[in-house]
């Protein structure tokens, strides 16, 4: 009994650390997301974007993706991915010239040789954020 009680102690401390990362990478998040959209009011979610007039992604950790196009800044949650890097190049499948919910993508970490692209992940909604009139 003593044995699974200490086991059990241990585990939970061995989780705070990564807790506090992971909280500590979700305020960053929060901070860099803000950043972005400051000043803007969200508009309606879209399915779609047209990926042709915006620039790459801005991988904002862990989980979120701007785009950005003439004046509005687009943001996509990333699913299916339990973590994206801020230093991940974005591999997307673009169908029909847009970029919508539910495409894929992947990532690979830059200034790797081997060039392994992680998981498949999915775009959510593109939520359009513009400078209030």
């Amino acid at each position: 009994m003593r044995a699974a009680a200490l086991f059990a102690v241990l585990a939970v401390a061995g989780c705070a650390p990564q807790q506090q990362a992971a909280s500590a990478l979700a305020a960053r998040g929060d901070r860099e997301l803000a950043a972005a959209i400051g000043g803007r009011v969200a508009g309606k979610p879209e399915r779609c974007i047209n990926p042709v007039n915006t620039g790459g992604p801005q991988l904002i950790a862990p989980d979120r993706l701007v785009y950005r196009d003439a004046g509005t800044v687009w943001v996509s949650r990333a699913e299916g991915c339990p973590f994206i890097g801020r230093d991940e190049i974005v591999i997307a499948e673009v169908y029909g010239g847009q970029l919508c919910r539910n495409d894929r993508f992947r990532t690979v970490q830059r200034g790797t040789s081997a060039g392994i692209a992680g998981p498949f992940c999915r775009y959510g909604d593109f939520t359009p954020y513009r400078r209030a009139r």
